[in-house]
């Protein structure tokens, strides 16, 4: 008989110790533990590994977890004297779920540690192993486990090496465990909204290859975002997207880069370690983009400032504007003054607009476009500006203070720079075509690209009133002077009061009916102050009479703006409210993965109650029986994701898509993996083009 299988034998009977764990099977995963040996030898680390084997389609989590998800634990139960030192975490794959995409492992994975037991074992005896796992199992849902698990081994004075199974696992595994050194030298810069990884080697022959970055911190880098690789060899850089759940810049860049042709000279090793600290980019970036593309956006800017001027409260201050031309017409230095006054407003307003949202963003702060609508104290601010305004159109009051607002009657230099002030502020909630687009590509580059496209977008908006002025013989085809006017002036005031009803609507669903009953009794004092002005401005001003109207204007504005913000909030959004057209469901990321697995065709708005665009396009088109009807026959589930308040994960998806204004909508279609977006605005037989087109009826 062969020795070895002699010795084999009176070991196996006289130690007994099965070489493996008894096996669990919870949460569609069999665990056990496995170790790299049959035995203990004194004073000779031993490594021993949980194995988890899941079901088809099922997936346990990495370290980082990602999107969603949690990091399978182990916790050691050992004999005095031993320890157990840190997991040992293969390389992940990216798991693509919906909009989501997690870090972690599918069919088997084993966690393996270095149990160093104590030196003074005695031969013979049985030493238990034993770890307490819990885990987390997911395909569309998940199911967590846990499992207790125990290993005996004997103490022998040298391993016989009688489990080589246990050693092939572990070699294998090796292998999949990310090295600390390579030929490659590794550098990471910031820029505004990514982090850039520069690799280079020495090897002149060295090629990159399906390079991935997996951070060990889950706020680092947007998981679901696409990493653009560029090659050059025998170097190359990584661009990743920051998280927008960032809020510090870190001092270094850790994680393991996983690339197809290995980071060591045979390739074997395909996960490299990496900590290196992070290094401030050029102003620019490194990831520049083509002057061309610059030029296009900025041209969509433009435009879309134009057609900003016909949204419903900006057009009462352009067209009070155009009023103040015709009164003027015989003065062109006054006209051309004017008109480059009004346009520093605009753009100075949209320069501060894009200053805040940058530096809020650099702050780790998620923002958008009309983000400070999302805020009640501004909302009930902006009503009480146009409640002011729109009486003042109706002939309650006049001001002449040496400057004015639109509609009043001073049109000085500060008077027609704030009227470019206030047309933007009214603008915001607002976003015609081609802002969309423009706004999201702009914030997410440098601050220099940045101002020049929110300048653009400013030249646009004031572009038409600056013609104008530029050119006032067009005004010869206005009518002169007359009634007409003050005709005019009433129905633009009866549109800011209109404005008013809808920002107290708004302010309803932020923070509820108690909201608005607080904003409206501030407003009848704001009205009683000014009709008392109007009143005493036709007859003799004293000071008591004056004390009342400062009290009762400034203590109703206060009231009015001071007193929304103590009060609790309302309804959560306007997604609680019911709709007569299509049937909604509240948006999650959660919700929208589960319907994607499903492979379920889902639309998605992203929407507001001060977003007029919004509010339009609902009415008209999702309330439409015939798009209701569409949505009905080729079963399409529809999401609303409303941004009326703040909402990080509405805000999150929406970054996601490349936008960062609102409207948006977005179809997930037979080709789930290729989301459409379809324009800011919409039409009802488009709607259902498009739906016919990427749905086949079920």
């Amino acid at each position: 008989m062969n020795f070895r299988l002699f010795i084999f034998l009176v070991c196996f009977f006289i130690f007994p110790a099965p070489l493996s764990a008894q096996l669990v099977y919870q949460a569609h995963t069999r665990v056990t533990l496995i170790a790299e040996r049959g035995d203990v030898p004194p004073a000779t680390p031993l490594w021993v590994g949980v194995q988890l084997r899941m079901d088809r389609d099922w997936h346990v989590y990495w370290q980082n977890p990602g999107d969603s998800g949690l990091a399978p634990s182990i916790e050691w139960k050992l004999p005095e004297g031993f320890t157990a030192g840190k997991i040992q975490w293969p390389y992940p794959r990216r798991i693509n779920v919906g909009p989501l995409t997690s870090f972690g492992y599918e069919d088997e994975v084993i966690l393996w540690s270095e149990i160093s037991p104590a030196p003074d074992l005695p031969y013979g005896k049985n030493i238990e192993v034993a770890a307490r796992v819990k885990w987390l199992a997911c395909k569309v849902d998940c199911i967590p486990g846990e499992a207790e698990l125990a290993l005996s081994l004997p103490v022998r004075p040298q391993s016989l090496e009688i489990y080589p199974a246990g050693k092939k696992a572990l070699e294998k595994s090796r292998l999949l465990w990310p090295v600390d050194s390579s030929p490659w030298t590794v550098r990471a810069e910031n820029h505004p909204q990514n982090f850039v990884l520069n690799f280079s080697a020495a090897n002149a022959a060295a090629s990159l290859q399906d390079v991935a970055f997996f951070p060990y911190d889950d706020k680092l880098i947007e998981h679901a975002a696409v990493q653009e690789l560029k090659i050059a060899p025998p170097s190359g850089q990584l661009i990743v997207q920051k998280s927008p759940l960032l809020t510090k810049t870190p001092q270094y860049i850790e994680g393991i880069v996983v690339q197809a042709n290995g980071w060591d000279e045979p390739g074997l090793y395909r996960a490299l370690k990496i900590k290196v600290p992070l290094e401030n980019s050029h102003l620019f970036g490194a990831a520049p983009v083509l002057p061309a593309t610059v030029l296009l956006i900025c041209l969509s800017a433009f435009i879309g400032g134009i057609i900003l001027n016909f949204m419903p409260c900006v057009l009462p201050v352009l067209s009070l504007k155009v009023i103040e031309l015709i009164k003027s017409a015989g003065n062109r230095r006054k006209i051309f003054v004017s008109g480059l006054l009004f346009t520093a407003g605009v753009v100075v307003s949209f320069w501060i607009l894009a200053g805040v949202l940058l530096v809020l963003k650099a702050a780790g702060h998620q923002l958008g476009w009309g983000f400070q609508f999302q805020s009640p104290v501004f909302v009930a601010a902006i009503a009480c500006v146009l409640f002011v305004l729109g009486l003042n159109l109706l002939g309650v009051f006049e001001i002449n203070l040496g400057f004015s607002l639109p509609g009043l009657p001073s049109t000085g230099s500060a008077g027609n720079f704030f009227s470019g002030v206030l047309a933007t502020v009214v603008a915001t909630p607002c976003t015609a075509p081609f802002m969309g687009t423009a706004i999201g590509f702009a914030l997410a580059q440098s601050p220099v690209v940045a101002v020049l496209i929110f300048t653009c977008l400013g030249l646009g908006m004031a572009s038409p009133y600056l013609l104008l002025c530029f050119f006032p013989q067009a005004l010869r085809f206005v009518p002169k002077p007359g009634r007409w006017m003050i005709g005019l002036k009433a129905i633009l005031g009866f549109i800011l009061l209109a404005c008013v009803i809808w920002l107290g609507w708004v302010l309803g669903l932020q923070k509820g009916v108690g909201a608005v009953t607080v904003l409206f009794a501030g407003l009848w004092l704001v009205g009683m102050g000014l009709w008392l002005w109007g009143f005493i401005q036709t007859g003799k001003k004293n000071i008591l009479s004056m004390l009342c109207v400062v009290a009762l204007s400034a203590g109703g504005f206060f009231w009015a703006v001071v007193g929304t913000d103590v009060l609790p909030a309302g309804i959560k959004s306007s997604q609680e409210l019911k709709s007569a057209g299509v049937a909604w469901q509240n948006f999650s990321p959660q919700r929208l993965a589960e319907l994607c697995s499903e492979k379920k065709p889902v639309f998605i708005d992203f929407t507001a109650a001060w977003c007029l665009t919004c509010q339009v396009n609902d009415r008209l088109v999702f309330q439409n029986k015939k798009v209701v009807r569409a949505f009905e026959d080729l079963g399409i589930v529809a999401l609303k994701a409303d941004w009326t308040n703040h909402d990080e994960q509405i805000t999150k998806a929406l970054t996601g898509y490349g936008k960062n204004s609102i409207p948006l909508y977005v179809l997930y279609g037979d080709k789930q993996d290729e989301p459409v977006l379809l324009p800011e605005l919409i039409t009802p037989d488009m709607v259902i083009d498009i739906l016919r087109q990427q749905v086949q009826q079920r």
